[in-house]
């Protein structure tokens, strides 16, 4: 019976050490998690203020050929800056919408539009895209499609 007391030792020790150990790797686990997940939020702040920007360039451009204002080379210069800041951050669908989008506003700010269209009616299926893209990008994951 004098090795009662020791075997209790020895168990109670061992099953304190396996409850330090459980407890470590579930800390360890929710802090993985959580670094994780603030890394995912931060790409996609970085990818909202990109995408702010783009759209706040996009605008400006859009009222100054919808006016038949002087076009400055700044302004594109600023959209094609804008342009590619965004497709450091952004996803391949993104990037493909993007393109579109650029590609075609560059085109109607030094030629205007087609048909005597204005320029939300010409770029209209472009901005749309680029607008479902972006606002596949920026989505939280753990909320539901709000479409």
């Amino acid at each position: 019976m004098e090795w009662l007391p020791v075997a209790g030792a020895l168990l109670g020790a061992v099953i304190g050490s396996a409850g330090t150990i459980a407890a470590q790797y579930v800390t360890n686990r929710v802090a993985e998690r959580n670094a994780r997940q603030a890394r995912v939020d931060q790409i996609r702040s970085e990818r909202r203020a990109a995408i702010g920007e783009f759209i706040e360039v996009y605008q400006a451009i859009e009222r100054v050929i919808s006016d038949g204002e002087d076009r400055p080379t700044e302004l594109i210069h600023r959209m094609w800056s804008l342009r590619n800041k965004l497709m450091l951050v952004a996803s391949e669908d993104l990037n493909l919408a993007l393109a579109d989008l650029a590609n075609a506003l560059g085109s109607t700010y030094w030629h205007g539009t087609t048909g005597g269209k204005r320029p939300f009616e010409h770029l209209g299926d472009v901005w749309h895209r680029f607008l479902e893209a972006a606002r596949a990008e920026v989505r939280p994951t753990d909320l539901p499609d709000m479409m």
